[in-house]
């Protein structure tokens, strides 16, 4: 009984962690041959996001988990170039509000081909962060 008394004590005291929509914007470059994303922290919180829920700076996701897609017309291109890496003390971005983070994914990482460089592209993948 004690046990299951000091079980309940500790999952009482467990922090929540709010999550949030990471609304982040797209910019399509096809004379650099990438995607910008750029997300601006509008809250008056501090937002974390982890690395499976953004690209680090070579575009790359932290994560075998989530997917990211491009559609350019009728097709669908599937980034693959995710790692599954551990990061000693976390791999976490901190946004304190006003601040902005991008990140750079190149076409090469969704296999774009030439004759599609040019076309519209939308960029799909699913954000999340946290108050922090």
């Amino acid at each position: 009984m004690k046990r299951m008394m000091a079980l309940f004590a500790l999952s009482a005291c467990s922090p929540t962690v709010i999550t949030v929509p990471i609304n982040y914007s797209v910019v399509d470059d096809p004379s650099e041959r990438h995607i910008r994303m750029i997300f601006e922290n509008t809250n008056n919180r501090n937002i974390c996001i982890d690395s499976d829920y953004w690209p680090n700076e070579t575009g790359t996701i932290n994560s075998l988990d989530e997917r990211m897609g491009l559609h350019i017309g009728d097709d669908q291109l599937i980034n693959n170039n995710n790692i599954d890496e551990y990061c000693p003390g976390g791999c976490t971005y901190r946004v304190s509000p006003g601040e902005e983070i991008t990140a750079t994914i190149p076409y090469s990482d969704f296999g774009v081909p030439e004759d599609l460089v040019n076309s519209q592209k939308i960029l799909e993948f699913r954000s999340q962060g946290y108050l922090c």
